[in-house]
């Protein structure tokens, strides 16, 4: 599940997010994404682990790649891994850099001032990625 700090974050949201995961009998990884916006991302990362239970928290920054060795780390060729999270939160962003090339859509480029999305390409594609880290990928939005 990613979120990201800023005002996409939200306990609730991630609440919801979580329970749905559990119940479909997966292993969340909750991501905080994009702390290089921020100074110090110690409060919501405690925030999160008051409410992720058992999942792992893991935060990362798509735009310089601090955290990704973390999250890889909960990623295998043996499982299938699914990116969920609100529109903006860099579900593609993560995905891209981790297929080393930009295949699927972002709206990184597309942010105006207050953070938002305002153009958003929503896909749900699975793909196979051979000799990567990951053997298939879903994301949603």
């Amino acid at each position: 599940m990613v979120t990201a700090v800023g005002h996409d974050f939200n306990l609730r949201r991630l609440e919801r997010y979580l329970a749905a995961v559990w119940d479909s009998g997966a292993s969340p990884v909750i991501v905080l994404n994009k702390t290089d916006l921020v100074p110090s991302t110690t409060l919501q990362l405690k925030m999160i682990s008051e409410v992720a239970l058992a999942a792992p928290v893991v935060a990362v920054s798509g735009q310089t790649g601090d955290g990704l060795d973390a999250l890889r780390a909960h990623l295998d060729v043996r499982v299938t891994a699914t990116f969920i999270g609100s529109s903006g939160v860099g579900k593609s962003t993560l995905v891209n850099l981790f297929l080393e090339q930009a295949r699927q859509p972002a709206a990184s480029h597309f942010l105006d001032y207050s953070d938002r999305a305002y153009e958003i390409r929503r896909c749900s594609r699975l793909r196979s990625i051979v000799g990567r880290t990951m053997n298939r990928v879903r994301y949603f939005t």
